[in-house]
């Protein structure tokens, strides 16, 4: 169902080009699609040299807990590095790879945090927020993450873009994922775990029960999928 207006994902709607950036950049979890982690950096060959950088201040908010895994870009601006954190606090952080300082405009907050208590399940997480590792699409310089917020009152899911470089939304977002725009998805016991990814041109951002999975019937994993159109040939899925 055509829930929003086009745009693009992958840099090019035409021709759904895969996220592309330095070979040094993280932008998914674990790196590649494959999820296997390999990481081959020349400044790493040799690891006897290496030492912390005590003069590193990524410090984030005391109320942050971070689940989701860190993401890494090469030259987001020339010259400089980032480093992106999102937290169960509905933070997305930029940080300055060099000096671990926020990047201006950031951190950007994607909504209020559900408290535990609020849930009927799920315990471990308090408040629920950004669980799932967000990807991003170095072409375009989006970052996508789920969120699940407060609005008004009502635990609600969403999908957020922002710009790479000043934070700002991308037109068009976010993106509200509830029973209209996904028929029989049920927002209060509905969680995104596991890690968004970008492939051929589509955004895939998984579903299942809160965590725990709370052993009730109510809390089945979310495994139906909707495509809406986002560009000439690329959509995203949920």
């Amino acid at each position: 169902a055509d829930t929003a207006p086009p745009m693009p994902i992958g840099g090019d709607a035409g021709n759904c080009q895969e996220p592309t950036a330095s070979q040094a950049s993280v932008l998914m979890q674990h790196k590649n699609p494959s999820r296997d982690g390999l990481s081959v950096d020349p400044l790493l060959a040799n690891p006897t040299g290496l030492a912390r950088d005590m003069t590193f201040d990524g410090t984030l908010s005391a109320s942050d807990q971070v689940l989701a895994q860190p993401l890494y870009v090469a030259n987001v601006t020339p010259g400089k590095d980032a480093v992106f954190i999102a937290s169960e606090a509905n933070n997305i952080y930029s940080l300055d790879a060099a000096t671990g300082k926020p990047n201006t405009g950031w951190p950007v907050n994607v909504g209020m945090p559900i408290p535990q208590g609020s849930l009927p399940c799920g315990g471990g997480i308090s408040p629920y927020g950004i669980t799932s590792t967000p990807v991003i699409d170095a072409v375009a310089g989006v970052i996508y993450a789920e969120s699940f917020y407060l609005k008004g009152t009502t635990p609600s899911h969403q999908v957020v873009a922002l710009s790479i470089t000043t934070g700002q939304p991308v037109p068009g977002w976010p993106v509200q994922i509830n029973g209209t725009t996904v028929p029989g998805f049920t927002p209060i016991v509905e969680h995104a775990r596991g890690a968004l990814a970008i492939v051929n041109g589509i955004l895939y951002v998984p579903y299942s029960g809160l965590n725990g999975d709370c052993n009730s019937a109510q809390n089945v994993p979310y495994h139906r999928s909707e495509e809406r159109r986002v560009g000439k040939e690329c959509r995203s899925r949920w």
